[in-house]
C-alpha cells in the first residue's frame, strides 16, 4: 500500500491538510454473490439545511426570504428523487445526512427500495474539535504529549465512532505520520479544526471502502466517477469531494453539481 500527501481547502479558514492513503485494487470477498461493478458513485451531502427548522421562519428572519428558500430546497428535493429513481445498475449512492427532517427521511427510504445495497447511509460521528478550545500550540501538544488528558479519548473516539466499531489497523500510526508531515510542511500552524477534518474524512473514506466490500461492489479508482452534490460549494460538499476522494485513492476528482 502506498501513500500519498496531499492539499485540500477546508471551508473558509482555507487549511491546507496533508492528506492520502491510496489504496490497492477493491476485490470483492469470496462469496457465492457476484461481485457488482460501480462506475459512478454519487456523494449526497447534507442536502437539507433549511427543512431542519420546520416550515416557519426562526424568529428574527426575514419571512419571505426564508419561504423562497424553503420553496427551492423543496423543489431540489424532487431532483433528488428523480436522480435516484432514474439510476443505472452500475450507480451507488453515498448519503451523509444532517439531521433526519422530512425530506432527508424521503429520500433514504426511496433510495434503499430503489438501489438496495447500492445506497449507504453514513451515521459514523465526529469527535469535534472543542477538545483543543482554549489549548496554547493544540496540535504540536496532540503530537508530541502522549500523556495529555483526553488525547487518548478523543483518538478513540474518532477511531472508533465512540466504541461503536473497531479501530482499523495501523490507521492511528498512518494518520500521525501524515499530520506530522503536513506541519513540517505548513507556513503557519494547522488549526484544530483541520486535524478534526483530516481524522474524520480518513474514517469516512474507511467506512464507504468496508461497506462497499461487505456488499460485493467493486470500483475501479482510476476509472471510477464520483458527483458531489448537497451542502454548498463553500461547505462540507467541498470538504468531502477535497478530501475522501484523496484517501480511496481516486484518479479523478469528486466533481460538484
Amino acid at each position: 500500500m502506498r501513500r500519498e500527501i496531499s492539499w485540500a481547502l477546508i471551508g473558509v479558514l482555507g487549511v491546507l491538510v496533508c492528506l492520502g492513503c491510496v489504496t490497492g485494487a477493491r476485490a470483492a470477498e469470496e462469496t457465492n454473490q457476484e461481485p457488482v461493478r460501480i462506475n459512478k458513485i454519487y456523494w449526497c451531502i447534507h442536502p437539507y439545511c433549511w427543512s431542519l427548522h420546520g416550515l416557519r421562519a426562526p424568529e428574527g428572519r426575514d419571512e419571505n426570504l426564508w419561504n423562497a428558500q424553503m420553496a427551492r430546497e423543496l423543489w431540489v428535493h424532487t431532483l433528488h428523487m428523480d436522480l435516484v429513481s432514474n439510476m443505472k445498475p452500475d450507480e451507488a449512492l453515498v448519503i451523509y445526512p444532517i439531521g433526519m427532517p422530512a425530506p432527508q427521511r424521503q429520500l433514504i427510504e426511496h433510495a434503499e427500495r430503489t438501489l438496495g445495497p447500492r445506497c449507504f447511509v453514513m451515521t459514523r460521528r465526529t469527535a469535534g474539535e472543542n477538545f483543543f478550545a482554549g489549548v496554547e500550540g493544540p496540535i504540536e501538544r496532540f503530537l508530541n504529549d502522549d500523556d495529555w488528558p483526553g488525547r487518548d479519548e478523543w483518538l478513540h473516539n474518532m477511531l472508533t465512532d465512540f466504541g461503536k466499531r473497531e479501530e482499523p489497523e495501523g490507521v492511528r500510526e498512518q494518520m500521525e505520520a501524515e499530520i506530522r508531515e503536513a506541519c513540517a510542511q505548513l507556513s503557519y500552524p494547522l488549526p484544530p479544526s483541520g486535524l478534526e477534518a483530516a481524522y474524520y474524512m480518513r474514517m469516512i473514506a474507511y467506512d464507504v471502502e468496508q461497506t462497499f466490500r461487505e456488499r460485493q461492489l467493486v470500483y475501479d479508482p482510476n476509472t471510477v466517477e464520483c458527483v458531489a452534490f448537497g451542502e454548498g460549494f463553500e461547505e462540507c460538499s467541498m470538504t468531502w469531494k477535497s478530501m475522501v476522494s484523496h484517501y480511496m485513492g481516486l484518479a479523478k476528482p469528486i466533481e460538484n453539481d
